[in-house]
């Protein structure tokens, strides 16, 4: 909930800012609820905004050390009752060290990384249609651009992760051959 509230904030400050900026010729005649009201809210929403990440941070602490507690136990279950023939297989071998290496981490990190994406298409569905209803050319540069970014990002992160996968599978198998 208070993920929510903090990607409504942007989109509260964008509209609360055009509008201290389209009033601002009435500040001659003196401050005027007109400025006044939305200024105030954009003080507010700019407070909450950064009120509230030690909050979260805080709440991700916790979140974390329950998720070790709980899945770190589970785990060592689950390996502990995995057949001989998994182990002998270089392939399932290396998937379970590739998986088991900070299992948990990566579960949090899934997580608040969905949680991050969430916040992140709220706040800018909620700065695009301000834009959309502004300049819809803008808008519509904008989803381009997007577009394209996105396209080349998925490209680029997907050959990363697989340059990342072969590198850790040659560090396993030296580790492995150190041991020996």
């Amino acid at each position: 909930l208070l993920i929510l509230l903090v990607a409504l904030c942007s989109p509260v400050q964008t509209l609360s800012l055009a509008a201290v900026v389209d009033n601002a010729p009435s500040l001659v005649d003196g401050l005027t609820s007109a400025v006044l009201t939305p200024l105030i809210l954009l003080i507010v929403s700019i407070l909450f905004t950064q009120l509230s990440y030690p909050v979260l941070n805080f709440f991700s602490v916790i979140l974390r050390q329950r998720i070790r507690r709980d899945f770190f136990t589970a785990l060592a279950d689950k390996r502990g009752r995995v057949s001989y023939r998994y182990v002998e297989d270089p392939e399932a071998y290396d998937l379970m060290n590739r998986v088991r290496k900070d299992a948990d981490l990566h579960i949090s990190d899934c997580l608040f990384r969905c949680g991050r994406l969430l916040t992140l298409a709220i706040t800018a569905g909620g700065n695009f249609i301000i834009l959309f209803t502004s300049a819809w050319w803008a808008a519509l540069i904008t989803i381009t651009l997007s577009v394209i970014l996105t396209l080349y990002a998925y490209h680029s992160g997907k050959a990363n992760y697989d340059a990342k996968r072969k590198s850790q599978r040659l560090i396993r198998r030296a580790d492995y051959y150190a041991e020996v």
